[in-house]
C-alpha cells in the first residue's frame, strides 16, 4: 500500500506566505505549500509520507519569526463540488475565519 501525503492547514501572516513556501519547499520532498486564501493567510501544507516530524520542527522554529497557527479546517473554494477532501462552506466557518486575529494584533480578520 502506498503512503499518502498528509494535509495540514495553517493561518499565517499573509505577508509571510512566500517566506513559508520558500523555506518548506527548500527541503526537497518534505512538503508543498498551497495558498488557499491569500488575503486571509490560509495555506495548506501537503506533507510527504513520514515527514511530519521534520515539518513540525520547521514550523516550531518558524514560530519564533513569523505568525503561524495550525487550524483544524479550511474553506477550500478551489475543490470541485463533492470532493470528499474539501470541507463544506458554512456561514459559521466564514464567521470564525473573518473574526480570527492573532494575539497582539488589531483588526478583525487581519494579520
Amino acid at each position: 500500500m502506498r503512503n499518502a501525503t498528509v494535509r495540514r492547514y495553517y493561518r499565517v501572516d499573509r505577508r509571510e506566505i512566500h517566506f513559508l513556501k520558500f523555506i518548506l519547499e527548500g527541503y526537497d520532498g518534505v512538503a508543498v505549500v498551497r495558498t488557499i486564501d491569500s488575503p486571509k493567510g490560509l495555506v495548506a501544507l501537503h506533507i510527504g509520507p513520514g515527514c511530519q516530524g521534520v515539518v513540525d520542527m520547521i514550523i516550531e522554529d518558524l514560530e519564533r519569526d513569523i505568525r503561524i497557527e495550525r487550524i483544524g479546517f479550511v474553506i477550500d473554494k478551489e475543490s470541485p463540488p463533492g470532493n470528499k477532501s474539501s470541507i463544506n462552506f458554512t456561514r459559521a466557518n466564514e464567521a470564525w475565519i473573518s473574526n480570527f486575529t492573532f494575539p497582539g494584533s488589531s483588526g478583525r480578520g487581519r494579520v
